[in-house]
């Protein structure tokens, strides 16, 4: 695969991933399969708040996808946010602000959903 070509489909597991967290995805088949069957009320993703930590080219995929689901984007990039990486509409935020407050030694890019308060 030719560097910078796979990035599109890196976003659209990151958020589909996301989304399978958010919807309790895991919980709910295992439910099923055990032949029960209950409805949780969970968030969703509708308006929910996300942090992208690095705003690279799967960072701004991401980001682009989140705008469809009118999310809050909180954004973190090691280097500074130049005019080209602000485009995404992301407010800046520090490293801890945007990991949901916790220490961690993982510098991965990762996002994080919580809902809008």
């Amino acid at each position: 695969m030719a560097f910078g070509t796979n990035h599109e489909a890196v976003a659209d597991s990151a958020l589909t991933a996301d989304a399978a967290v958010v919807g309790n995805v895991v919980r709910h088949h295992v439910r099923v399969s055990r032949g029960e069957w209950r409805m949780d009320i969970h968030p969703g993703l509708w308006r929910a708040t996300v942090g992208i930590v690095g705003l690279g080219r799967v960072g701004k995929a991401v980001a682009r996808r989140c705008r469809g689901f009118e999310m809050r984007i909180l954004a973190y990039d090691a280097v500074r946010m130049s005019p080209s990486r602000a485009r995404t509409g992301s407010p800046s935020c520090r490293w801890r602000h945007c990991y949901g407050r916790r220490t961690s030694s993982r510098s991965t890019p990762r996002t994080r959903l919580r809902p809008r308060i």
